[in-house]
């Protein structure tokens, strides 16, 4: 009888171990399906404990305001994104706007260190927004990177700020600002990419054939990036030249440098990473960011909410970048660059991107 017993126990618990596996298969289905990786108990704790972590920190955060000087006046930026054009600076000025720190001026790019110069240190102190010590003040601006004369005008005004640089393929930036640029009505619509590129790389013969002769191309390209001949869009993606005129004027360890790819597939741990350089509370962590409808990511922010005179964390409406991005990427753009085409601005850029991963002693994950 106690064993007829512990067989209909073990009977209902292999029925139940079953119900549990197969509810289990379908979850990872499904998750499969959306291209999420399956996520297994011990992932599924790291993932509980990380929330229970951040959730302590965003508490401890809020706790903190109330002992700190809320006044707000208008003040120079903590930290600047200074490029690339086409690179996603957008994307992650969107991302960072949901971090309860930080904070940025009404005016997306001011601009100021490269075209606004000359109205001088008050339009610039305008442009910012009001803020309290403890915030964190970061400006945008993708024209610095390439800007001749802005790294040595930054210096003299921030000497201290800390700089975020993303480079991105210069093959797919190259096709994305041609993009941009015609939708601009910057080249006249009966140009096409095909014959546009040729040209260009034509142009920029004598700044391959003396690539190792840094002053010179730096030089060279100056007219380029001054918006005075030509095209800048080739010239913009010569990422070595224009980091070797900042590394001159800042210490590298001022700067947090992005690979674009590593943006786009896993902002989450870029976003970690950023936040771990620049000091702050890591309140921005990887489980927060999902893929919508058209494969981007997005990030679903978390608040806080009383209850019953208690905080607790909860997590928002998920925040995605608005339709009119990612053109290129999503084949939006009706015309299809030929084969030759791409692989000839490959050509074109690998010299360049070589010295570029010697520079910075990293390689990365470009065609």
């Amino acid at each position: 009888m106690l064993f007829y017993g512990f067989r209909i126990k073990f009977r209902r618990y292999m029925c139940i171990m079953a119900l549990v596996s197969c509810l289990f298969m379908i979850f990872a289905r499904l998750q499969a399906k959306k291209g999420a990786p399956l996520i297994f108990h011990a992932s599924t704790e790291k993932r509980a404990s990380k929330l229970r972590i951040r959730e302590k920190k965003y508490l401890d955060y809020l706790d903190s305001l109330e002992r700190l000087n809320q006044s707000k006046s208008k003040r120079y930026p903590d930290v600047i994104n200074i490029g690339t054009e086409k690179c996603g600076t957008g994307f992650l000025r969107h991302i960072l706007k949901q971090h309860p720190q930080f904070i940025f001026p009404p005016v997306k790019e001011p601009n100021f260190f490269s075209y606004f110069w000359n109205m001088g240190l008050k339009e610039y102190t305008r442009r910012m927004p009001k803020s309290s010590e403890h915030e964190v003040v970061m400006e945008k601006s993708p024209s610095y990177l390439s800007f001749p004369s802005t790294p040595e005008r930054m210096k003299s005004v921030l000497p201290n700020v800390k700089l975020i640089v993303i480079l991105c393929d210069p093959v797919n930036r190259t096709k994305s600002d041609y993009v941009q640029e015609m939708l601009r009505d910057g080249y006249q619509k009966s140009t096409n990419f095909d014959s546009f590129i040729p040209k260009m790389i034509k142009s920029l013969s004598g700044i391959k054939s003396h690539q190792d002769d840094d002053a010179k191309v730096i030089n060279d390209i100056r007219p380029y990036t001054y918006h005075l001949v030509g095209s800048h869009i080739l010239p913009e993606a010569l990422y070595y030249y224009h980091l070797i005129r900042w590394f001159k004027f800042y210490d590298r360890s001022r700067f947090f440098i992005i690979d674009g790819t590593d943006l786009i597939t896993n902002p989450g741990e870029v976003i970690e990473e950023l936040q771990d350089f620049l000091g702050i509370p890591k309140l921005l962590i990887s489980e927060d960011f999902e893929k919508d409808d058209r494969g981007f990511y997005c990030l679903r922010p978390v608040s806080a909410i009383d209850e019953m005179g208690k905080r607790r964390i909860v997590q928002d409406q998920l925040s995605c970048l608005p339709s009119s991005k990612g053109r290129t990427r999503l084949g939006r753009w009706d015309y299809q660059p030929s084969t030759n085409t791409i692989k000839m601005l490959q050509e074109f850029f690998h010299p360049f991107n070589e010295k570029l991963y010697t520079l910075l002693g990293r390689r990365f994950k470009w065609q």
